[in-house]
């Protein structure tokens, strides 16, 4: 359903981003993965075949948001901007600096802002005058309804990617393109990222809240993958402005 497509991802390098990288291929995109784990980037290569490149990228320096879109449109337009790349410093108040703070908004916020605004400018040029048309996607977390206190800088972070979703959405709306930016809110899920906040090992962790989870289990990769595959096709062609949960019911119910 991806067929002729080609999507950026951030982060592809593991977790939630090699899996979206690994599906959008499957789908018949043509992928550039971009991360600063080189090593995670091979092993995604390996997975989605040809169709994939990747690039590194460090989401909070401009100049290679340019190197990104530089080799993205080098050969006609790219479709498809799944903002993934994200960070989780799970300290509390009294430890947390504020440096701590800033780079969390920096990775979790204010590079897809940067990407997003860059991206947006590239696809308008590249439609010549005409009605731009691309899909957004933005990976935020179950955090932006949910309340831990642990999430200090993280929650706030993803819920004002959250935000700033509906706010582009709006504006892309009333200049008359069809850019559409949606979000997926992912609930519990075992990643390297969701591994990596706790030192206990998983299988030795208190895993109570699977029982406040409708269904009962943790999500898997993929499914956020299915997810964001949904939102980069035509299949989703009128949704804009929406976070899509997919966190077995926990967020909501």
């Amino acid at each position: 359903m991806l067929e002729g497509k080609k999507a950026i991802v951030t982060g592809a390098g593991s977790g939630l981003g090699q899996s979206i990288s690994v599906r959008l291929a499957a789908y018949g995109a043509t992928v550039i993965g971009t991360d600063v784990n080189e090593d995670g980037q091979a092993e995604t290569k390996a997975l989605a075949g040809g169709a994939f490149e990747a690039l590194h990228h460090d989401v909070t320096k401009t100049q290679d948001w340019d190197a990104v879109f530089g080799a993205a449109f080098q050969e006609g337009i790219c479709d498809i901007l799944v903002n993934n790349a994200g960070i989780a410093d799970m300290t509390t108040i009294p430890d947390m600096s504020l440096e701590q703070f800033r780079k969390s908004c920096a990775v979790n916020l204010l590079g897809p802002f940067a990407g997003t605004k860059a991206f947006i400018e590239r696809v308008r040029a590249a439609a010549g005058g005409q009605p731009a048309q691309a899909s957004i996607i933005n990976i935020t977390s179950v955090a932006v309804k949910k309340t831990f206190p642990i999430y200090t800088a993280y929650g706030p972070s993803k819920a004002a990617l959250g935000n700033l979703t509906k706010a582009l959405a709006v504006e892309m709306g009333r200049k008359g393109d069809f850019i559409r930016v949606n979000a997926i809110a992912p609930g519990p899920i075992r990643t390297p990222m969701t591994e990596g906040v706790d030192p206990t090992p998983w299988e030795e962790r208190d895993h109570r809240m699977l029982q406040l989870i409708p269904l009962k289990r943790y999500g898997e990769k993929n499914d956020i993958a299915e997810a964001a595959a949904f939102l980069a096709s035509e299949r989703s062609k009128f949704m804009t402005g929406y976070t899509v949960p997919v966190d077995g019911g926990w967020s909501d119910i």
